[in-house]
């Protein structure tokens, strides 16, 4: 009775193991080597310029269109609502990406708190900078299957209004990774898309912005037309290269 009931363990164990063997075999161990995760940064390292569309609303779905002199900060306007946005990716040691005098004024057209609003509609243009972080993706079989996944940038301001000094913070988040072959590239971010997410006041959350609910949205897309390379990675192909 024991042979019997050991012979039958064995032969599930065995059944269960050739069932596995199937299965994709998911290989992580690319960026866990430094030097790969610089040889791909450097790769991805260049300037961008590309049309923006900007996507605006105040809460339950209020219409807003913001000033055109917005876009005179920074940015170039080609046509109205469509303007020219630069951007940079920084390689080894500077893994970020970088929006290139981002008008935080345009926030100001999307805020409940009208005094808060006209502190921000004064506020300066400044960079928005998204660190990011390289991985293998788990939707392939290969090790060579990468995925770049930005952090959110908490832009900090100092703001005096309502008789007071308060400090604000609005958190920006770029809700997509941006995937890409290792073996074939070429290494170019030719598209962005990022948004507003949440505001807050001395700590404290003040306003959320969402894209699926009736809150207030500012959503930014821009497909890049221009693009330069900044630095040589061995062994990769980037768009220069084609």
């Amino acid at each position: 009775m024991k042979r019997l009931l050991f012979s039958t363990v064995l032969l599930l164990v065995i059944a269960t193991f050739f069932s596995c063997s199937d299965d994709p075999k998911f290989n992580y161990d690319y960026f866990a080597n430094p030097d790969n995760v610089a040889r791909v940064a450097n790769a991805f390292e260049g300037s961008y310029e590309g049309r923006t569309r900007v996507f605006v609303r105040g809460k339950n779905s209020a219409q807003i269109e913001l000033p055109d002199s917005i876009w005179q900060t920074g940015w170039t306007n080609e046509a109205k609502s469509r303007p020219i946005l630069r951007y940079s990716l920084g390689g080894k040691g500077r893994q970020n990406l970088t929006v290139e005098q981002f008008p935080i004024s345009a926030i100001g057209y999307i805020v409940d708190d009208s005094a808060l609003a006209d502190a921000l509609k004064k506020a300066p243009a400044r960079n928005l900078v998204f660190n990011y972080n390289l991985f293998s993706s788990s939707n392939t079989n290969s090790e060579h299957h990468g995925v770049m996944d930005f952090d959110h940038d908490d832009v900090s301001l100092t703001l005096y209004y309502g008789g007071a000094r308060h400090v604000v913070n609005i958190l920006f988040n770029i809700p997509t990774s941006y995937e890409f072959d290792i073996d074939k590239g070429p290494y170019c971010l030719d598209h962005i898309q990022f948004w507003a997410d949440e505001l807050y006041v001395d700590g404290k959350l003040q306003q959320s912005f969402d894209l699926f609910t009736d809150e207030a949205l500012f959503e930014v897309r821009i497909v890049s037309y221009n693009y330069s390379h900044d630095t040589v990675a061995d062994g990769l192909q980037t768009k220069d290269d084609k």
